[in-house]
């Protein structure tokens, strides 16, 4: 038997009637003629399809948000500039400005997606973790104020240097945040709060919440699917 592979062993011992072993049956497989089978070279090409797709299904969905907001501002400055100069309002310029941000914004998840897929790890630099929720309360807070609802920052940790990639916890905060103003449209009451508070160990926690009617216990059971979305 040739010895120039790698093999997979199993030890087989049969016994007698009292319980005394027999004989011995060795069964060994050589790794190399499985990983030349077309089973096993075609599985790494479907895993590889198939994360290509959820990524590009969940860029489509991080991308929505900044689009869709690019868009309203640029019909408002549309229409802003219809209006004579002299009572044209100053806000034409502050509507452009935050078309800008939004633009930006697009292209900074574009390049930070690229990055990690090049890369397999996140971009980690240490932040203060409440100038990132105040950029994310200025970035959201006209559409709540849109949709009739109010948000509300309650920062209380007293420590808030973190080590994050910013642009991910961004984005989350922009998704729970956007989630919750669509989950409270039938409340009557509609508020978001984010709120900070220190744990144990040196930890920090985000909450954020809403005065939306909750997950039904059918939904509780899977919360953390990818791409489920219950509002």
């Amino acid at each position: 038997m040739s010895i120039g592979g790698i093999y997979i062993a199993r030890i087989t011992p049969y016994c007698d009637a009292a319980g005394k072993i027999t004989r011995v049956v060795a069964t060994f497989v050589d790794i190399f003629s499985l990983t030349r089978s077309p089973e096993y070279v075609r599985k790494p090409h479907a895993d590889r399809l198939s994360s290509m797709a959820e990524m590009a299904t969940g860029l489509a969905h991080e991308l929505n948000q900044p689009l869709s907001a690019i868009a309203t501002y640029l019909k408002a400055i549309r229409r802003l500039l219809q209006l004579p100069a002299e009572v044209r309002p100053a806000s034409v310029c502050e509507a452009l400005d935050d078309a800008t941000d939004q633009i930006t914004r697009a292209g900074k998840i574009i390049s930070h997606l690229r990055e990690f897929v090049a890369s397999g790890e996140p971009n980690m630099t240490h932040e203060s973790l409440h100038n990132l929720i105040r950029e994310v309360f200025e970035l959201t807070i006209g559409g709540v104020n849109d949709a009739n609802g109010q948000m509300v920052l309650a920062l209380n940790a007293k420590k808030d240097g973190v080590l994050v990639d910013k642009v991910q916890i961004k984005q989350v905060l922009v998704n729970l945040i956007l989630n919750a103003s669509e989950a409270m449209a039938a409340s009557a009451s509609r508020e978001i709060t984010i709120a900070t508070s220190l744990v144990e160990n040196e930890m920090i926690q985000i909450g954020v919440s809403d005065t939306g009617r909750g997950l039904s216990g059918l939904n509780k059971r899977d919360p953390f699917e990818p791409f489920l979305t219950t509002k």
